[in-house]
C-alpha cells in the first residue's frame, strides 16, 4: 500500500535484523553499467526512437538510487518482532526498515494483513515431494545422477543426519 510494507512472522527460528557487513563498505567508486548497453540493446533502441528513453547517464540513475544503511545499525533500530506481531515500515523515507509505525498505524496493518491472508486463503498447498537423501551427489562421487535407476542404487550413509559435516 503506497510506500509502507508490513513483515510478519518468519521462516528464521532466531530473528536476526542484520546480518553484518556486506562486503561492499570500502567500495566507494560508482558501478559502471556500460556493459548493459555494450553491444546495442534493442529495448534502449526502441525506447530513444519513442522519446521514452531517461537514462542519459545510467552510473548516475543508479548511484542516486543506492541505500547506505548504518552499519551495525543504531541501538534503537528495530523495534519490533515480526515472530511476535507483525512490522510497519516506510520504506521510502526509512529504506532501512529500523522504525516500527505498527503501533502507530494499527488500521493500515490490520487492512494489509487482511490482504495477505485472503491470499493465503486462495494460495495452493506445495506441490513439492520432500527432498530424497538418496539423491544427495554425496552418495555418487559429487554427481547428479538418475538415483532411482537399478545401476545408480546404492545404500548412502552420507546423507543422514548423523553425518552431516559443515565445512567452512
Amino acid at each position: 500500500m503506497g510506500d509502507l510494507k508490513v513483515v510478519n512472522g518468519s521462516q528464521m527460528t532466531d530473528f536476526q535484523p542484520w546480518y553484518g557487513p556486506s562486503g561492499l563498505e570500502n567500495f566507494n567508486r560508482p558501478a559502471n553499467y556500460e556493459w548493459v548497453f555494450k553491444n546495442g540493446s534493442v529495448v534502449e533502441d526502441i525506447l530513444v526512437e519513442t522519446g521514452r528513453w531517461i537514462a542519459d547517464n545510467p552510473n548516475e540513475i543508479y548511484e542516486k538510487l543506492r541505500i547506505t544503511c548504518e552499519q551495525p545499525p543504531p541501538e534503537a533500530a528495530y523495534n519490533c518482532d515480526p515472530l511476535k506481531k507483525p512490522c510497519l515500515f516506510n520504506i521510502t523515507d526509512d529504506p532501512c526498515e529500523y522504525n516500527d509505525l505498527a503501533d502507530d498505524n494499527p488500521e493500515i496493518v490490520e487492512q494489509m494483513m487482511g490482504i495477505i491472508l485472503n491470499y493465503k486463503a486462495e494460495a495452493m498447498k506445495s506441490q513439492s515431494k520432500s527432498p530424497d537423501r538418496k539423491a544427495d551427489p554425496m552418495c555418487h562421487h559429487f554427481q547428479y545422477v538418475p538415483w532411482l535407476d537399478p545401476e545408480h542404487y546404492n545404500e548412502c550413509n552420507y546423507s543422514s543426519e548423523e553425518n552431516v559435516t559443515i565445512i567452512i
